[in-house]
């Protein structure tokens, strides 16, 4: 969604003051401008004239009870890490309820969030945030996390009164709540009863080089920061990430993978320009291959020093491309040609199977044609950059192990225009399931949406295999455009995707496209939080900052095995053809990009 977003108040990056007194006033901390504070003045606004209040996010009270965690790792006593995405130390705080070690309360399963404040008008967005719904945060938190609060003030005393102002909030807000879910948060709620700055410890170090208004130690013991949250009950998306890397990391650790590394901080930056960040990988052979029934695709993004203030403003389109593979053995071909005009046609195979038509480029002597370039237009995967925050997904990518069959040498390629860094692996695993694909056959892509839309999309006639056990359309479907119709399309309208065959109907519906809050519901399974633009919105088919699931629709019992099944597509909105009404505003009109299949498993 390329709108104008202007960046909230946490996790802005103070200045340097290493060299101050141990009794720094807030004067130490860095400025926060007065355009920033305006900026998130208007950006809160903006959301609320909406209607997109976190009370819109229907996100399920975790009680006592905490995810399941699994087996996990002893706190690292050996870590030394005083910057984000670096593994932390151990630390001792004073609190207003005594000292609270960090590695005695390590479980493994918990999250520690910090939040500051700061006097002085300069730094009212920060207390905003602060005197903010206590009540929200207590009742809607995962309770699997430690808060923590401190305040930057003068001296300790000063900053031990207004913590304790705070702690008298949440103690109302936590005497409203049942016996139960009080419980629940015993022990997890903490106030600091010095100048965070005094902190003898490798936090007060780090707060002194760096100070922040916000951070968090993840479930993995990594320092975090916490992006750009407007009130206390944001500082939950975080916790809920933390879930969700954790979770990821466990399956990892359980699904003795085989790993083909991609890229590691490589930049997938390209510009508007033609894409050129390509992963040349050798597979494992085809027989080995054909052991595998999952595959799952590792995709980390992250910027510059591991700071999301270095990472690109915008949210993107990413696709993940598979290349084909030519069918010549020359290296290149002996024949006369003018540079940079003359190409020459060669044989290619694309990952399906099928032929298809590559060229070759007159080399810069003019005597020959070089190597043969074939197509990369098979789409293997797709993410949605965030709006300047890092993140990483896993993404279960199994139904494209057909594509991968014939293992070996194979080419991919990543395109998006913003750098970011990739560090990107596909893990390769058997889970002992009652079948696996072996066969996918192409349908239909995307097109520009509008009243001509499901006209160009035909009946596709496909073999069913006699030895099929599971057939299934699979697809990746996103829209993308707005602001250029009444019904504000194809991003943030709800369109509907149907695939027909044998008399049944399939579809895909995108009921949270356009809703305050679809985005910010998906935090737990992996849209990245708070970052710095309209990410709460929902979208069709995505999130920014968040992979896109592979959609699949079981058709078995529609199709009949050893013989032709007849499919078809269409798409609708609010059950008709779409026919947009043109407001003459932009230019980023409405486009459903799409890649279908059919899919064989046996």
């Amino acid at each position: 969604m390329r709108t104008s977003w202007k960046y909230c108040w946490i996790l802005l990056v103070l200045t340097a003051c290493g060299s101050k007194a141990a009794d720094s006033t807030a004067a130490d901390v860095a400025a926060v401008s007065d355009v920033q504070d305006a900026a998130l003045a208007d950006d809160v606004t903006a959301l609320a004239d909406a209607g997109a209040t976190d009370d819109d996010v229907a996100v399920a009270d975790t009680g006592p009870t905490v995810p399941t965690c699994g087996p996990q790792a002893a706190f690292d006593l050996t870590a030394t890490g005083t910057t984000p995405g670096t593994r932390v130390g151990d630390l001792t705080l004073p609190t207003l309820d005594g000292d609270w070690n960090l590695a005695q309360s390590w479980t493994g399963c918990d999250s520690y969030v910090f939040v500051f404040t700061a006097p002085g008008s300069q730094y009212s967005a920060a207390q905003a945030v602060w005197k903010s719904s206590a009540s929200d945060l207590l009742k809607n938190s995962p309770k699997n996390v430690h808060y923590f609060f401190g305040s930057y003030e003068a001296d300790d005393a000063t900053a031990a009164a207004t913590v304790q102002t705070q702690k008298d909030r949440f103690d109302t807000a936590l005497a409203a709540l049942p016996a139960e879910k009080q419980a629940a948060w015993a022990g997890r709620l903490h106030f600091l009863s010095v100048v965070p700055f005094n902190l003898a410890n490798w936090l007060g170090a780090a707060l002194q080089k760096a100070g922040v208004f916000g951070l968090a130690i993840d479930r993995q013991q990594q320092w975090r920061e916490i992006g750009g949250i407007s009130n206390l009950k944001s500082l939950m998306y975080e916790v809920q990430r933390a879930d969700y890397e954790a979770k990821n990391a466990l399956a990892e650790a359980a699904d003795h993978a085989t790993v083909v590394q991609l890229w590691t901080q490589t930049n997938g930056g390209n510009g508007w320009g033609p894409p050129k960040v390509y992963a040349d990988v050798t597979l494992p052979n085809a027989s080995q291959m054909a052991q595998f029934d999952t595959a799952t695709l590792d995709m980390a993004h992250s910027c510059t020093g591991g700071l999301d203030a270095n990472c690109p403003d915008w949210d993107r389109e990413a696709y993940m491309n598979l290349c084909d593979q030519t069918t010549e053995t020359a290296a290149s071909v002996a024949m006369a040609c003018q540079t940079g005009t003359d190409t020459l046609a060669c044989g290619c195979v694309k990952p399906d199977g099928r032929s298809s038509v590559g060229t070759r480029a007159c080399a810069a002597d003019g005597k020959s044609y070089g190597g043969c370039e074939c197509p990369c237009d098979t789409e293997f995967a797709r993410q949605i950059t965030s709006y300047k925050r890092q993140g990483r997904w896993l993404t279960d990518v199994s139904a494209m192990l057909p594509l991968l069959k014939n293992g070996g040498k194979v080419r991919f390629r990543y395109d998006t225009p913003d750098g970011w860094l990739l560090t990107t692996s596909l893990r390769l695993s058997t889970a002992a399931k009652a079948t696996r694909p072996t066969t996918l056959v192409p349908l239909w892509h995307g097109e520009q949406y509008d009243e001509k839309y499901n006209s160009l999309f035909k009946p596709i006639d496909v073999a069913v295999p006699a030895t099929a056990k599971v057939v299934k359309i699979v697809a990746l479907i996103t829209g993308h455009g707005s602001g250029t119709d009444t019904l504000n399309c194809a991003e943030f309208c709800p369109h509907e995707h149907i695939f027909s065959v044998g008399g049944k109907t399939f579809t895909k519906t995108h009921a949270l496209a356009g809703t305050p809050a679809g985005c910010q519901q998906q935090a737990v399974t992996g849209a990245i939080p708070n970052q710095y633009g309209t990410w709460p919105y929902g979208r069709a088919g995505w999130c920014p900052g968040m992979d896109v699931a592979v959609w699949s629709a079981d058709i078995t019992a529609a199709v009949k095995p050893g013989t032709t099944a007849t499919l078809s597509y269409q798409a609708l909105l609010n059950g008709k053809p779409y026919v947009p009404v043109w407001t003459g505003g932009g230019d980023y009109k409405p486009v459903i990009r799409m890649s279908s299949w059919v899919e064989f498993e046996e």
